[in-house]
């Protein structure tokens, strides 16, 4: 959940089906760091890879729990399950932490908190969090706090509730659109 694409894992795994790829980030129409087009939702995979890379990019900041819980229900755990992995790795990067001040999002340390909640079944709860960084020292340390305390079996706090916001709501869209007929699991509209 870096707030910065993962370009570099992307062209690694881009052709290969034996690693599904999921980036949640500011994608600003191509123009958030690392301001190419990889970070595309239309960048789905070549090959027998086609399908396996996904991408979700915002276009706008201010993006918080709401949006990525919203994620995560709709395109992350329904293909996940589908993919059955054997591991789960997350680059976390705290970037789109509340009070980070380059990533201009807005997820709480409890909304990361779910996040990593609901990625421990899989993959038998082999699931590893590295950590990739953030600007905020407070909200690193907060947000890094939250996911260990969850990993160690803490209930997960409550998170405040409001409406999804309409750009957000838009890039999950899109991204749907461009993976649908590869997942039996995904809902197609």
């Amino acid at each position: 959940w870096d707030v910065h694409h993962g370009n570099g894992t992307q062209d690694i795994f881009y052709r290969d089906d034996s690693v599904l790829y999921i980036s949640i980030h500011r994608y600003n129409e191509g123009r958030f760091f690392p301001a190419t087009e990889d970070g595309d939702p239309n960048r789905i995979g070549a090959g027998i890879g086609q399908g396996f890379n996904i991408n979700v990019g915002w276009n706008r900041g201010q993006i918080g729990d709401i949006e990525y819980l919203t994620t995560f229900t709709q395109i992350v755990l329904p293909v996940a399950y589908e993919f059955r992995p054997d591991l789960v790795l997350v680059s976390c990067g705290f970037d789109a932490a509340r009070g980070d001040p380059l990533g201009g999002c807005d997820v709480t340390p409890e909304g990361y908190a779910h996040l990593t909640r609901l990625l421990m079944p899989l993959a038998r709860g082999k699931l590893i969090l590295v950590l990739e960084g953030g600007y905020n020292l407070h909200s690193i340390s907060n947000s890094s706090l939250a996911c260990m305390k969850t990993l160690l079996g803490w209930q997960c706090p409550p998170i405040e509730y409001r409406a999804i916001n309409k750009l957000g709501n838009e890039s999950i869209r899109t991204t749907l659109e461009h993976i649908n007929s590869h997942w039996k699991s995904l809902i197609s509209e």
